[in-house]
């Protein structure tokens, strides 16, 4: 029984921290970059979703970058244009907490991938291929 819970425990661990492989790469289509300001739109609107008060918030994003995220640790790769934001809300004593990071991958100007989820650590649940 300690044996098969040890080798869950590696598998899971393993599949934690698995970054695609280079055919997975050469197979992928990530579509053209997408606008920014479209991006900065689609973004802002699926912050909507998630937040009580989406315009009480402060969003900070990278340029879009060439790569790969996943919803789930056990979910396939998905290939596009990573947007890395930061949000926050505007009132200070709130963002001394912290902001939220959130990733998007798009392919062109569709938004395929978010993880709303507070969770984007680079190598684990997104990363860049450039």
């Amino acid at each position: 029984m300690r044996k098969i819970l040890l080798a869950l425990i590696v598998l899971n661990l393993a599949a934690c921290a698995a970054v695609p492989t280079k055919e997975q790469v050469t197979k992928a289509k990530f579509g053209e970059k997408p606008d920014s300001e479209m991006a900065r739109e689609t973004i802002e609107d699926s912050l909507k979703n998630y937040f009580v008060e989406p315009d009480s918030l402060e969003i900070n994003c990278a340029e879009a970058r060439k790569g790969w995220a996943k919803e789930l640790v056990d979910a396939p790769f998905r290939f596009g244009w990573v947007v890395y934001c930061q949000v926050s809300p505007k009132d200070q004593e709130v963002r001394k907490k912290g902001g939220k990071p959130i990733v998007y991958v798009f392919e062109g100007n569709s938004l395929k991938v978010t993880n709303p989820y507070g969770v984007a650590r680079e190598g684990r649940e997104y990363g860049y291929l450039e």
